[in-house]
């Protein structure tokens, strides 16, 4: 039931490219903060991603499933944070910034992270990971841009927009022309896509 508050303790589900693990972020009760765990979908049981104090959220696999990107807020603004899921090794903070960043999704070819930032107006970027530089992807006039999907073959985003006033689905190529499509008629949120890129859900 929605008054359990265990109902919300569960952030950001992301299944590995694989089908065998699902990292989500878990909030703590006494310090309500987030961090990463993975569930082993296979044999049962689940692992501890990430132990900082702050909060950690926005799991994303690599599209090789050898790291997963996350927000964190543990230099005071939301950075992005990359991790291999299996190992030893630390996080390594990839993009810092004044503004908050919320991690969305990884490209298919692994060399960009599309995430979005709440100020002045929540905007969708894309991160170069071969750079470490990031460049705006949505111009909105008006409204938020946010819920970044890249399509299975690399070559286009799809996303939620409220430029018209209310939620819809829209569709730019990647990399950005200027050219946006809207695709939903009557409302739309949270869009996906289908694992062949034919079909939108």
């Amino acid at each position: 039931g929605g008054d359990d508050p265990d109902d919300f303790h569960y952030y950001g589900p992301a299944l590995s490219p694989d089908g065998n693990w699902l990292a989500v972020g878990i909030r703590d009760p006494a310090t309500l903060t987030r961090d990463i765990w993975l569930f082993d979908l296979v044999r049962g049981g689940k692992l501890r991603l990430t132990t900082d104090p702050a909060d950690d959220v926005n799991p994303t696999w690599s599209p090789d499933g050898k790291r997963i990107a996350f927000s964190s807020d543990r230099r005071g603004q939301r950075d992005i944070y990359t991790k291999t899921p299996f190992g030893t090794t630390a996080e390594q903070v990839v993009f810092e910034s004044a503004l908050d960043k919320s991690v969305e999704d990884w490209s298919p070819d692994g060399r960009w992270i599309a995430y979005n930032t709440q100020l002045p107006q929540p905007r969708l970027h894309m991160l170069s990971l071969e750079t470490g530089k990031s460049q705006p992807y949505t111009t909105e006039r008006a409204g938020a841009a946010t819920l970044a999907r890249f399509s299975p073959d690399g070559k286009w985003v799809v996303y939620e927009s409220t430029e018209t006033g209310r939620r819809q689905v829209c569709i730019q190529p990647f990399p950005a022309t200027g050219v946006k499509v809207q695709v939903s008629t009557a409302g739309g949120i949270e869009p996906q896509w289908r694992g062949d890129g034919k079909e939108l859900f």
